[in-house]
């Protein structure tokens, strides 16, 4: 490791170490541990200039295309409906509010609520901008003076993650905060570098923050916050729900510092040795297509590895992405449908390119009566 010189720690101020860089960063990113608290930070010798193209890209500039927190959404809708006290709740906060979608779950389960929305990019606001229920800022939320104890709600939900610093847009929560208000919390989470079967990138430019629930626990101490429910960990994604309190002390781990090093070496060597491995997946995926007529479920990160990284020819694949085919017509040169295709014109096979929501898919996939699905971990096992 080397002594990272470009800043300090966010949590506890010490001077992080350089631990990993990927290949393609655009911004000269290098993956940061703490090595007194173990905090997980991306720290840049360049800064992020302008508004970029959508990126699907396995790397680290994926990003643009602004529809994972939608994706993200439905699950936890119902710990929002039932966790929450909503008799109590009139202004809520919504941190990065992106496409609407919370805002409109919102309105739909609690009408009469005031809704603040904070958003940096005024290019994604249209389907909202216009509503008379939202004060809507177009602003980072680090550059707004928010009313003190104004909020009973505030919904920050994969946003800490992109944050100039995590502790201080934390406390800039809780300043905005009631006393009886509630943070709804969520962040990716960074154990999910441990997927042994990882292609794509963890560690991508627009993510200056790589939490685990200790660390957010952490933070949460020092800005003023106790959990009254989580954190939830389901290994890809860190849930919980605090009041505000009192800022307290922690005590710090080099264990956590030492333990963080280790997984991130870790994953940097089996990311390698997985990229590896898609040349037969792509091979595989090939031999089908030749054979009869083939579509794609999935055009996100994990087919670009298999482009990238496999040597794969979209060519003649029909390429099915229910959420990307919102946003992007072509992806890769190769058109992008919505799942309706299956019916209108069904091939004769068709290979799943998710991991987490395989089985959802799978069976998405058999309601419109197409029996030969394929999954990745197929196409991975056969290798």
């Amino acid at each position: 490791m080397s002594t990272e010189q470009e800043g300090n720690c966010d949590l506890c101020d010490a001077t992080p170490e350089s631990v990993y860089s990927a290949e393609d960063t655009a911004r000269g990113a290098r993956v940061c541990v703490c090595p007194k608290c173990g905090l997980v930070q991306t720290l840049y010798s360049g800064r992020e200039d302008g508004h970029h193209a959508p990126s699907t890209s396995s790397g680290a500039g994926w990003g643009n295309i602004r529809h994972g927190k939608g994706l993200r959404l439905d699950a936890v809708k119902n710990d929002l409906a039932t966790r929450l006290d909503w008799s109590s709740i009139q202004t809520v906060l919504d941190v990065g509010s992106n496409r609407g979608d919370f805002a409109r779950w919102l309105f739909d389960h609690t009408p009469s609520v005031g809704l603040l929305a904070v958003e940096p990019d005024g290019e994604i606001v249209e389907t909202y901008a216009g509503d008379s229920r939202i004060d809507l800022r177009i602003s980072r939320m680090e550059h707004l003076v928010l009313e003190s104890a104004s909020i009973d709600l505030a919904f920050c939900f994969h946003t800490l993650e992109h944050a100039e610093s995590a502790l201080e847009m934390l406390r800039q929560i809780r300043e905005a905060l009631r006393p009886d208000g509630r943070l709804f919390l969520e962040v990716p989470n960074l154990r999910l570098i441990g997927d042994p079967d990882v292609a794509e990138d963890f560690f991508i430019d627009k993510h200056s923050f790589h939490f685990d629930p200790d660390s957010i626990l952490d933070l949460l101490a020092v800005a003023g916050f106790a959990p009254e429910w989580g954190p939830l960990d389901d290994d890809s994604n860190i849930t919980v729900i605090a009041r505000p309190t009192d800022p307290s002390t922690v005590t710090f781990s080099p264990e956590r510092s030492t333990g963080h090093v280790r997984l991130i070496e870790q994953y940097a060597l089996r990311l390698a040795e997985n990229r590896e491995r898609l040349i037969g997946v792509a091979e595989r995926i090939g031999d089908l297509a030749a054979r009869q007529r083939t579509a794609v479920w999935g055009a996100g990160r994990l087919f670009d590895a298999l482009i990238r990284f496999g040597g794969l020819d979209p060519t003649g694949l029909v390429l099915i992405d229910e959420y990307l085919a919102r946003h992007l017509d072509l992806i890769h040169g190769a058109a992008v449908h919505r799942p309706d295709v299956l019916r209108r014109d069904p091939p004769q096979v068709v290979i799943v390119l998710a991991k987490s929501s395989t089985s959802e898919i799978t069976r998405r996939i058999r309601g419109f009566g197409i029996k030969n699905v394929v999954t990745y971990q197929d196409l991975l096992s056969a290798n």
